[in-house]
């Protein structure tokens, strides 16, 4: 493919390149050659006038016939021209062809002749064949005062004019062919300059294909090519990030998905091989249930998640009381919290709290957040949630009086399968999933959320917010105000 497109390009810079350069060299050569003719045409004008001054000079008497005939034949050397000059008297066309030098009137020519004798000057380029050559060709009329007496004609040979533009044509073409030689090593380097980035991308490409994600393009200059490359390695960093997750994914489904299912293999073989007591068999088909249940809220969980990043979740906004979502969600805890002998409280200011949001997936997220502080908080301890009115819209807190988070854990908690003890599975430790579930959430509201130890004790606090939407959180508690 490389290959392919160098040649491609080379073909194509190569062949404008031979094209406007050979193109420019015969416009140049046709140029020329029609300047030097025209310049010609102008030197042999200029003689003919001069021929005309001579002309009256020697029918005044100032001149001699040899004397005239010298000057002539003097033009005619300086000029490289066959020059005549032929008077009228009162013969016809006729008579005055037959006074002619002999060959030199053609049927073509005389008519050129006649012209010049009605009293205009002509110009051409063109074969004679009495001279068996091209020629220029110069008619202006012979004057005496403002009457034609005669004409004169100057035929000057090509041959001059044809080695002058040969020599130019011979710097035209050893000029094009230098510039296409230049061009050439121009046009091999730019391309494969243009062609190199994208073949190693494409080798990378390859490599990533592979299973490769280690090897990085180079990124010369600051052009469209290298802003490409930028951007290959962008996408080869997070398809190696996303590899990684990946990879970390499967090993913790794994890992999650085998002990419930251990369990439930052992359950159920103990009581098909009679191993489980009759009086037994209802507890262990229990306990294959409850793994059964904890399986498909993972499968759950993994399928919420994965609907969340993929975008598949639409959020459906409208306007509603969050002290009453929080009073809901609280009941919602309140046994698994009197198991623990933990005081679950609630404090939101002002009353009610209006949000713009999902009531559903805010509902979700302090789900997932009371069900992380119950399960952490330690007996006997507290669960406290707040909600308050922020600058930006509103803030909701979930502390709990447990062991808190090493810091060093801190960053890592909304991470997906991360728990804080190792040793714990699905059903002491949840899933792992509920954290990361809930950082989604908030996020596609355009909320943050964060999580922090407590400073006055044992603890851990996890707060989010709910950004204002179109200003209606506002709008919401001046109506309230208003009302009161």
């Amino acid at each position: 493919m490389r290959r392919s497109l160098f040649r491609r390009l080379v073909f194509i810079f190569l062949a404008i390149t031979v094209t406007l350069t050979v193109t420019a060299s015969i416009w140049l050569s046709r140029f020329f050659a029609g300047y030097f003719i025209e310049q010609k045409q102008k030197e042999l004008l200029a003689q003919a006038s001069w021929i005309n001054a001579l002309a009256e000079d020697y029918q005044a008497g100032r001149l001699s016939n040899p004397e005239f005939k010298k000057f002539i034949e003097l033009i005619g050397y300086t000029s490289n021209a066959r020059v005549y000059v032929v008077s009228v008297r009162s013969e016809t066309v006729s008579e005055l062809e037959a006074r002619m030098p002999s060959g030199l009137i053609e049927q073509d020519l005389l008519r050129e002749v006649e012209q010049v004798l009605r009293g205009e000057t002509v110009q051409s380029r063109r074969f004679v064949s009495a001279l068996d050559m091209p020629v220029v060709f110069v008619g202006t009329p012979l004057l005496s005062g403002e009457k034609v007496t005669g004409v004169i004609l100057m035929l000057a040979p090509l041959t001059v004019i044809k080695d002058s533009l040969a020599a130019v044509n011979r710097v035209l073409w050893y000029s094009s062919l230098c510039i296409i030689a230049a061009a050439v090593v121009v046009i091999f380097a730019v391309s494969r300059r243009i062609t190199r980035p994208i073949a190693d991308m494409s080798r990378a490409a390859a490599r990533i294909a592979g299973g490769d994600y280690t090897q990085a393009v180079a990124v010369p200059g600051r052009d469209e090519i290298a802003q490409l490359a930028r951007s290959f390695n962008i996408m080869q960093k997070k398809l190696h990030e996303m590899e990684n997750m990946r990879q970390e994914l499967i090993a913790s489904i794994s890992h999650e998905l085998r002990t419930p299912l251990s369990s439930i293999r052992g359950f159920v073989q103990a009581i098909r091989e009679g191993v489980a007591k009759p009086e037994e068999q209802p507890h262990y088909l229990d306990l294959v249930l409850d793994e059964t249940t904890r399986l498909i809220g993972l499968v759950n969980d993994l399928l919420e998640l994965a609907r969340i990043q993929a975008g598949a979740v639409q959020l459906i906004y409208a306007n509603f009381d969050l002290a009453v979502l929080i009073t809901e969600v609280k009941e919602t805890f309140t046994l698994p919290a009197t198991e623990k002998s933990l005081s679950l409280t609630a404090e939101v200011q002002p009353v009610p709290l209006w949000v713009n949001a999902d009531r559903d997936r805010i509902k979700q997220v302090l789900l997932n957040l009371l069900s992380n502080a119950v399960r952490y908080a330690d007996r006997g301890g507290t669960v406290h949630i707040e909600a308050k009115r922020g600058s930006g819209g509103a803030i909701i807190s979930v502390t709990d009086t447990g062991s808190g988070v090493p810091s060093e854990e801190l960053s890592r908690i909304f991470e997906k399968f991360h728990r804080l003890d190792r040793s714990r599975d699905s059903a002491t430790g949840g899933t792992g999933l509920g954290l990361p579930i809930a950082k989604q959430l908030v996020a596609l509201h355009g909320g943050s959320i964060t999580a922090a130890n407590r400073t006055d004790m044992p603890g851990l606090s996890v707060s989010f917010s709910i950004p204002e939407n179109a200003g209606c959180l506002k709008e919401q508690d001046q109506a309230v105000k208003a009302r009161r």
